[in-house]
């Protein structure tokens, strides 16, 4: 069962700078330290598992020594048995660990082979208390970006309750592509912060119109949900023909951050 929920919404700053490719002169390369790659080394950390089209891997910060992988098509998978100390291990042999479907909501989620999909998760910073966590993904009639909040089942920690979702957010898309996705949560403040694509064609300067919250890091109040929506104060600077700099600045945000 889905639930939609009215959150404080602040539009806090979005910053982006698409730089023209210059010459080798404009941009000399600096040779890398030949010291570096001795010190790092490529390991398959699992090498018993595989992941379909994987784009995000989590920790929940509940102590529990668990990742969590999110597969593109609608799926959350938990990475059970990591040891506590496994930088021997994986140096060694990689680590023998099992994984579980710990999410499964592929009927919600509109997956393609390109950009569409589930996007983005984030467990909150009291997660071993409340078992809540957050997710982004596409869905279907209308396109559109959806912001959920599920909950951990009451009776297996490595297993979701499906039926616990709570849409924070849904933005329709103009297009299948651009969608952003990433959601992290401050680690200050609390408040769920959510990167937001320019929603498709860069002729269409989607991210440069104030009136629509594209091209935009939003956050949210989670803790909060009957909050008044405020959005921040936004200015925008145009680019240069060869640097094309555009900013969304803000004047005010109860995001904790202050800029202008």
């Amino acid at each position: 069962m889905r639930r939609s929920k009215n959150f404080t919404l602040f539009i806090i700053l979005a910053a982006f700078y698409l730089v023209s490719c210059g010459s080798s002169g404009d941009n000399p390369q600096v040779p890398p330290d030949p010291g570096i790659e001795n010190q790092f080394s490529l390991v398959n950390a699992f090498p018993n598992l595989s992941f379909d089209r994987p784009l995000d891997i989590q920790n929940p910060g509940d102590g529990s020594n668990r990742l969590f992988v999110v597969e593109q098509k609608g799926v959350i998978l938990v990475i059970n048995n990591i040891a506590a100390n496994i930088q021997i291990e994986v140096q060694l042999n990689g680590l023998d660990a099992i994984s579980n479907v710990f999410l499964d909501i592929q009927d919600q989620v509109l997956f393609d082979e390109s950009e569409l999909g589930m996007l983005g998760l984030a467990f909150h910073p009291d997660y071993e208390n409340n078992g809540l966590f957050y997710v982004n993904y596409i869905a279907d009639n209308p396109l559109r970006s959806v912001i959920s909040q599920f909950s951990v089942s009451s009776e297996n920690p490595n297993e979701a309750d499906s039926n616990s979702e709570v849409i924070l957010l849904e933005l329709e898309q103009p297009h299948p592509f651009h969608n952003g996705g990433q959601l992290v949560f401050g680690p200050n403040d609390g408040f769920l912060y959510i990167s937001l694509g320019d929603g498709g064609h860069d002729s269409e300067d989607n991210a440069q119109d104030l009136s629509n919250l594209f091209g935009s890091i939003l956050c949210i109040d989670v803790d909060n949900p009957e909050g008044e929506t405020t959005m921040a104060f936004l200015q925008i600077t145009r680019f240069s023909e060869t640097h094309r700099v555009l900013e969304k600045k803000f004047m005010h945000t109860d995001c904790g951050i202050r800029g202008g």
